[in-house]
């Protein structure tokens, strides 16, 4: 059980690490013209109260999280337990959300008080969509393609191998390397668990690929709002470069982590001790890669063009349909995904009907999940 500890303490350092960068550099990860949920006008951006309310913010998270893992940290060393760590994780959103919110409370009090919108009433603005140069961004499909290789390798290899596999094979190991669940291999069912790894690992590198094709798709038909023009078009570019990068090296260690998983789980990979804490350490690994690629990504979205700041600003006061100041809510707007105001990528408009399927089955897996973790592991 104490190995469980060190693994989930090992983890516990690049998330704190992570989120405190996120935590100190909110304001940097949003769309443009976007603080902290609320559009601001160029000449607000560093008015005295929104630098006070983001120093505000920066101190008070910071603190909320470093307080909020030291609590898992311990729980976790009293009751060494998987789930215990898996719940703890999903606090850091919510604990998040609540600061989020109220920062984004203070600063539509400055937009009241400031009454930014009168000074945008009456405006029309054309936009007409010529295609320019700067325009003609491509995907980089070699990473998913890379991905898709690699991916689809493991399930070539099971399928092949499949009717020579022992009838019992091993799917879930404890945290000494020793099994804790058999499969029967000549079984239906075991037949569907052994391929289901491989499957899912080329279904998670094709949700990447579609993510970014959807995303390039959809900046070519963006309405303007949020600053200048050239102010909008440099955001979107540098955005929509970043999440290419994003999703295609995600992709790559996804598919390498999956197939390494899939070929210790055939035994193709000697199943003892050393081989399973190299794989425990090849987890920490990954999830340390993704955190770094995370990070970068998002360091790159903050460039911004400082060009032209003169030219006419594009105002549209949108902040009614983001409730908690991120999460986009209008029951009119046919779409289901809307850029995100915080981060990069796209969430999903939680006033459309078929966004609200996908949350109810999100929700049920998740539970499901945190069920099954628990009766396998305590």
């Amino acid at each position: 059980m104490r190995d469980e500890f060190v693994f989930i303490t090992i983890l516990n350092i690049p998330l704190v690490i992570f989120f405190i960068y996120l935590a100190l550099n909110t304001e940097r990860f949003k769309c443009s013209g976007i603080y902290y949920g609320v559009r601001v006008p160029n000449k607000y951006k560093d008015d005295k109260e929104i630098v006070f309310i983001t120093e505000k913010y920066k101190k008070k998270i910071t603190r909320l999280i470093i307080i909020t893992f030291l609590a898992i940290t311990i729980i976790s060393f009293l009751v060494p337990y998987i789930i215990v760590f898996i719940i703890g994780i999903l606090i850091i959103p919510i604990v998040f959300t609540i600061q989020y919110k109220n920062a984004n409370r203070e600063i539509l009090k400055v937009k009241k008080d400031k009454d930014w919108n009168n000074e945008f009433k009456g405006k029309i603005y054309v936009y007409l969509n010529v295609k320019e140069k700067e325009d003609n961004i491509k995907i980089n499909n070699k990473p998913f393609i890379v991905a898709f290789i690699i991916a689809i390798i493991p399930l070539i290899i099971t399928l092949f191998i499949y009717k020579s596999l022992p009838s019992t094979l091993a799917m879930q190991f404890d945290f000494n390397g020793n099994p804790s669940r058999l499969i029967n291999t000549h079984t239906l069912g075991g037949f569907l668990e052994l391929i289901m790894v491989p499957i899912l690992n080329i279904f998670i590198v094709f949700i990447f690929y579609i993510t970014t094709i959807y995303d390039f798709k959809k900046r070519k038909t963006q309405s303007l709002n949020g600053g200048t023009y050239k102010q909008i078009k440099f955001k979107d570019k540098i955005t929509g470069e970043a999440l290419n990068k994003l999703n295609g090296i995600s992709a790559l260690l996804t598919a390498v982590f999956l197939s390494f998983i899939n070929l210790y789980l055939l035994k193709l990979i000697p199943q003892n001790k050393d081989t399973f804490l190299i794989l425990m350490g090849c987890t920490g690994v990954f999830v340390f890669i993704i955190i770094l690629v995370s990070i970068k990504a998002m360091n790159d979205t903050t460039k911004s063009s400082k060009d032209d700041l003169n030219e006419k600003e594009y105002y549209r006061d949108d902040d009614e349909y983001y409730k908690l100041g991120m999460f986009y809510y209008n029951p009119v707007d046919p779409s289901i995904f809307k850029e995100k105001r915080y981060g990069i990528g796209y969430d999903l408009n939680y006033g459309n009907i078929v966004s609200k399927i996908i949350i109810g089955v999100c929700i049920l897996c998740i539970i499901g999940s945190i069920i099954l973790t628990g009766i396998n592991y305590m």
